[in-house]
């Protein structure tokens, strides 16, 4: 099924002027089949990402000194443990320009443990594939990533595969079943006004709503690490939700299940911090809630520091923002696509801005586009949607078939080339030429596709995934840098 994916999160003051798995396990060890509990000893050992450099070295317990090869995707420490005895895995020292980090790293050996990840370097693969939903509810163009979440800052994670890559929205979300698969329970955050009560969160989305209650966890991507735990959005993909998402939140559709997104969570990597900001904090906005254990939820205040957050701007390096490559793409899309979703910004040498126009964003996190003599305020680059939706009278004109979706795409009988302007708030400004063309004429298996276009409310031009094949897009977070802005900015 093609369906379409906006994942634009409305900007709370927006609302109010009415406008439109691989768990890591617990603290235990994983055992591979071989491994019999009659065994006196067991080995300790793990995976390895994103090792680029030499020089880094482990330890077990303090000692046991395990130097890691450049490029190596696994590891083993020489000397075993025995049964029932505690191991602890850490750096002694790390690679040289490189930063790693260890996941999984303690627990009691019951067998040969294989379930410490390392993850180095600044990045994480990005890839374009079909995602976990259903196979009548895949759809293109939905960048997924991997995301580890732990308790606070214990051992005890999960590796949450294939989680939507979002600029359009801020904060990361896991699907409640799928943190339950992975036999992780995050702690729920408490109202701090009432004892006893719990936070929920209702995110309206462009095409719908999600509702859940709000827990507290540290994020792990690659090499970064978040320096304290952050707050996160659960979102409760039960059948019948508890409690119920309040009549307040309700808005379109809800977006509560893996099929929605095909994606098992989202991650959040916009321009704001957090994803309500000061509004939430001077008023109820019908975003948090405070709901009592009989299920009974009202609107209510909440904190910046309480708020869910952008998790990469917590990072203890590379937080200035996000860079997100992917390649050149063929008129007619391919199967997949390979991308990279990296940290920081002018960090490191791997994410430098170079020549890249930077378009400052206003208050919304928005720019204006200029498009067929009409300007449209309400712009941004958004790689959670799935296509370039904007409004066309004359595109308009020819939507796709049902089988293609419907009249959420358009569908000209040949590819139209077409151009627009996008402006900063700083004046700044860059010529795009993009293409439409007919999706119904582009085959099923493609789920890479740099051409396809939709419908979208007035004011609105939201450039979606098909802008980002081909070109390196900078998302700039707020106050990050002179660059940035107070409400931050976008570059490519």
């Amino acid at each position: 099924m093609r369906q379409a994916l906006h994942s634009i999160a409305l900007a709370v003051s927006c609302l109010l002027a009415a406008c439109g798995l691989v768990a890591c396990g617990g603290g235990g060890s994983s055992s591979s089949s071989g491994s019999g509990s009659h065994s006196s000893t067991f080995t300790v050992g793990g995976s390895v990402s994103g090792l680029t450099a030499s020089g880094l070295i482990l330890e077990n317990n303090g000692a046991d000194a395990l130097t890691v090869a450049s490029g190596a995707t696994s590891f083993t420490f020489s000397t075993a443990v025995a049964s029932g005895a505690a191991y602890a895995v850490t750096i002694q020292t790390q690679p040289t320009g490189e930063t790693c980090t260890v996941v999984n790293a303690s627990g009691m050996a019951s067998a040969d443990v294989t379930g410490v990840a390392v993850s180095c370097g600044n990045s994480v693969a990005m890839d374009v594939v079909p995602g976990p939903a259903s196979s009548g509810s895949q759809t293109f163009n939905i960048p997924l990533v991997s995301v580890t979440v732990c308790v606070s800052s214990s051992s005890q994670c999960a590796t949450i595969q294939d989680v939507l890559v979002d600029t359009g929205s801020t904060g990361l979300r896991l699907m409640a079943s799928v943190l339950q698969a992975a036999g992780l329970t995050l702690p729920t955050l408490s109202d701090p006004n009432t004892p006893g009560n719990s936070i929920h969160e209702c995110v309206q989305f462009a095409d719908g709503y999600t509702w859940g209650s709000v827990a507290t966890a540290g994020v792990v991507m690659g090499g970064e690490t978040t320096s304290n735990p952050v707050s996160v959005q659960i979102i409760d993909d039960s059948a019948t939700p508890s409690p119920a998402a309040p009549t307040g939140c309700v808005v379109g559709s809800s977006l509560n299940s893996v099929n929605a997104f095909d994606a098992n969570g989202v991650l959040g990597v916009g321009v704001f911090d957090q994803d309500c900001g000061t509004d939430c904090t001077q008023g109820a906005q019908h975003v948090y809630y405070t709901c009592t254990s009989a299920g009974s939820c009202s609107a209510t205040t909440l904190s910046l520091a309480d708020q869910v957050s952008n998790p990469v701007v917590a990072f203890a390096s590379d937080n200035t923002g996000v860079l997100l490559t992917l390649p050149t793409i063929p008129a007619a899309g391919q199967a997949t696509a390979d991308g990279t979703l990296i940290f920081g910004i002018g960090t490191e040498s791997n994410n430098a801005l170079g020549n890249a126009t930077v378009l400052t964003a206003d208050q919304y996190g928005n720019f204006t586009t200029m498009f067929g003599g009409q300007p449209y305020p309400d712009s941004l680059l958004d790689s959670g949607s799935n296509a370039l939706y904007f409004e066309d009278s004359t595109l308009a004109a020819s939507p796709c078939p049902q089988s293609s979706g419907g009249a959420e795409f358009y569908c000209p009988s040949t590819t139209q080339s077409l151009t627009a302007e996008n402006e900063g708030q700083s004046g700044a400004t860059s010529q795009v030429s993009f293409q439409v063309a007919n999706l119904s004429q582009i085959s099923t298996s493609n789920f890479a596709i740099d051409d396809v276009g939709g419908p979208m409310a007035s004011g609105y031009f939201d450039w979606g995934l098909p802008f980002f094949y081909g070109q390196n897009v900078f998302i700039l977070f707020q106050n990050s840098s002179n660059e940035s802005g107070s409400y931050g900015a976008y570059a490519y």
